[in-house]
């Protein structure tokens, strides 16, 4: 039976993975959020199995408790472009290395982002690849890289950094696109030709419940990179939305306009060490995460 803290917890991959660890093994969570009461009211049907703390709160709780913590997975991170705001991240993550390294915790996972490779580089980046991070939250998840690296780097805690790929559902434009298709607009490309990488977030959890069974037992590298080794470009995604909305769901006569551009951005990670190392590979394929996005618009409008 393993204790577990979860940071970010009302984020979308803390939430598949709260689910997951719920469902599959007989864990004890401890999630910090700011928001304590929505997320204990979302999770109150699994009793002391699941606590929900702000991390002052948590910080008193540990202090006056003899649990021996496990893991921490430290999703927590703002995506806002407001500097205040990526300042308050970092800081949030500085009192949480300080309280978990007085915890004697077993193991620390930060969840970084693919957003530190930049864009110079020619995918798929490996995690030694040079980094370019090109805009505030890139440099922000860097510098938390960094910290984890400074402040846990000769304890007795083992550490990691995962840099994570873009997650499906979060995707702006795969949303557009499909909900466009639903009301019969047009999908309109304004850089066709980008390439573009990304998980489902389904992934992503079993992913993290691989590295949560074997991390322990295993020498952990200070970055591992997990995606799907998927690249699609911009076109091939909006050609997917109207392939599944046509055959799948009727939808007919789904229209794309393509618009002249000469973004030529390329992206995406080679994940290959972390599936490797953690005896994982993801089940999903850009196909699947367009069904997801279509089930799960569709039911909001029913």
């Amino acid at each position: 039976m393993k204790h577990i803290i979860i940071t970010g917890a009302g984020g979308l991959v803390a939430t598949e993975l709260i689910i997951s660890l719920m469902e599959r093994t007989d864990a004890y969570l401890y999630l910090l959020s700011t928001h304590v009461d929505t997320i204990y009211a979302k999770y109150k049907q699994y009793g002391e199995r699941v606590r929900c703390f702000t991390l002052q709160e948590f910080s008193d709780f540990a202090n006056e408790t003899n649990i021996k913590y496990d893991y921490c997975i430290h999703t927590a991170f703002s995506r806002s472009s407001n500097g205040n705001q990526i300042v308050e991240s970092i800081d949030f993550q500085r009192c949480l290395l300080t309280l978990i390294k007085k915890q004697e915790l077993k193991v620390f996972v930060n969840i970084s982002s693919q957003s530190v490779y930049g864009k110079t580089s020619t995918p798929l980046w490996k995690e030694d690849t040079p980094l370019d991070p090109d805009y505030l939250y890139a440099m922000g998840k860097y510098f938390s890289e960094i910290v984890t690296q400074q402040m846990l780097e000769g304890t007795n805690i083992k550490w990691t950094n995962i840099r994570l790929c873009s997650v499906s559902k979060n995707a702006h434009f795969i949303h557009v696109f499909v909900q466009n298709a639903i009301e019969g607009k047009n999908i309109i490309l304004t850089a066709p030709n980008q390439q573009c990488s990304f998980i489902d977030v389904r992934d992503v959890a079993a992913g993290l419940m691989a590295l949560i069974e074997k991390a322990e037992s295993i020498n952990l590298q200070p970055v591992y990179n997990l995606g799907a080794n998927l690249v699609n470009t911009i076109s091939g995604i909006a050609n997917i939305v109207k392939s599944i909305a046509e055959k799948r769901y009727g939808i007919k006569n789904v229209n794309i306009i393509k618009q002249e551009s000469d973004n030529k951005i390329r992206i995406g990670m080679d994940a290959t060490l972390f599936m490797n190392t953690f005896l994982w590979a993801p089940k999903h394929n850009m196909e699947d995460m367009i069904v997801e996005m279509f089930e799960t618009l569709i039911n909001k409008t029913d």
